[in-house]
């Protein structure tokens, strides 16, 4: 029994090391969001951080971050430059996301549905994280964590023969 349970610890820290020595597949790609709803009073926040050691070059990333409404409509870009271990963002109001009335997918005119886009120009920074705060107060209302979608995408499931 002990050495069952000495050779499963052997396997797990093995495991474990493994895993960090493999780069994670979200690190070849970039992070995308889904749709997030303001309501009056509430700003959408686009947080990116730059981790890279500020002591060692390279320089410090572009980011561009597309505000696009349920019609697929750009409605705010933000651009902005994040230096090496710093933090960056932009910001959508609901003020400025009723400037451009949804036309066609609209459920309620007290809400604004938006998806950041987020385009790095170079060197990427590749960690994102988007949050709803009540403009007045600061005080978040909703965390939003990007998923993570493959540098290239291929079809894994052929298409049924006919």
């Amino acid at each position: 029994m002990l050495q069952q349970n000495v050779v499963l610890r052997f396997a797990l820290a093995a495991a474990a090391v493994a895993a960090l020595r493999t780069p994670l597949k979200a690190q070849d790609g970039m992070p995308v969001f889904g749709a997030i709803s303001i309501t009056a009073g509430e700003t959408l926040r686009v947080n990116v951080v730059n981790t890279a050691d500020p002591a060692v070059p390279p320089d410090p990333c572009g980011v561009q971050i597309n505000y696009i409404n349920a019609d697929g409509v750009t409605i705010k870009t933000a651009n902005f430059t994040v230096n090496n271990g710093q933090i960056g963002w932009g910001n959508i109001n609901y003020s400025e996301a009723t400037h451009s009335r949804a036309t066609v997918n609209i459920d309620s005119p007290l809400r604004q549905v938006l998806r950041p886009v987020i385009n790095y120009l170079a060197p990427p920074c590749r960690v994102a994280t988007a949050e709803v705060y009540e403009t007045v107060s600061g005080r978040s209302t909703q965390y939003v964590p990007p998923m993570f979608l493959p540098a290239v995408q291929t079809n894994a499931n052929p298409p049924l023969a006919q």
